[in-house]
């Protein structure tokens, strides 16, 4: 499967959440990009010139309570928000995956707030500005 590096999470607030990490890294794999292409053509090109810094330097990120493991990893973009949802892969697992983008999308100040309201307000990172 081809694979394209994202980069690396950062682990501390993550492991005090859902344990111990197997791995730092986050992929995006040619099927996922694919579907993001295809499901949310308009926010691919915000996706592609800003993954790499949502994914190590994100601004808010939110445990998704609805899908185990998974969280939403949110980065202010001049007047949006760009929102990757990033299944993680736990040391327990011993699956020999990488942490993984399962889609993206632009996400407005309104709809954000939804987010944070939906679930839980289970916010385990917010940039200090």
């Amino acid at each position: 499967m081809d694979m394209k590096d994202l980069g690396h999470l950062r682990t501390d607030y993550l492991e005090k959440e859902f344990g111990k990490m197997s791995t730092d890294e986050v992929v995006l794999t040619e099927e996922r990009e694919l579907h993001i292409k295809n499901r949310h053509p308009q926010d691919f090109d915000i996706f592609k010139q800003n993954a790499a810094s949502t994914v190590c330097n994100p601004d808010i990120v939110i445990k998704d309570t609805d899908n185990p493991g998974t969280i939403f990893m949110i980065k202010k973009i001049e007047k949006t928000n760009l929102n990757i949802v990033v299944k993680l892969v736990l040391a327990c697992e011993k699956s020999g995956h990488k942490n993984s983008v399962m889609t993206a999308y632009r996400l407005r100040e309104k709809n954000l707030d939804k987010l944070i309201k939906k679930h839980n307000y289970n916010i385990l990172y917010k940039k200090e500005y």
